[in-house]
């Protein structure tokens, strides 16, 4: 039997192989709500310079 079986690297490989591409786009939500809160807030600073 292989170490990486045996010491369950293998289950936990497999299950980070299978979560990537929710990884990926929780990334991608992230970082474009944080573009979108900072326009969000120089919006509200153009306002009240007005």
């Amino acid at each position: 039997m292989r170490r990486a079986v045996r010491d369950g690297a293998h289950p936990a490989l497999c299950l980070l192989v299978i979560s990537m591409p929710t990884i990926v786009l929780m990334a991608v939500y992230f970082l474009c709500r944080r573009g979108m809160n900072r326009k969000k807030q120089i919006e509200k600073m153009n306002i009240q310079d007005l």
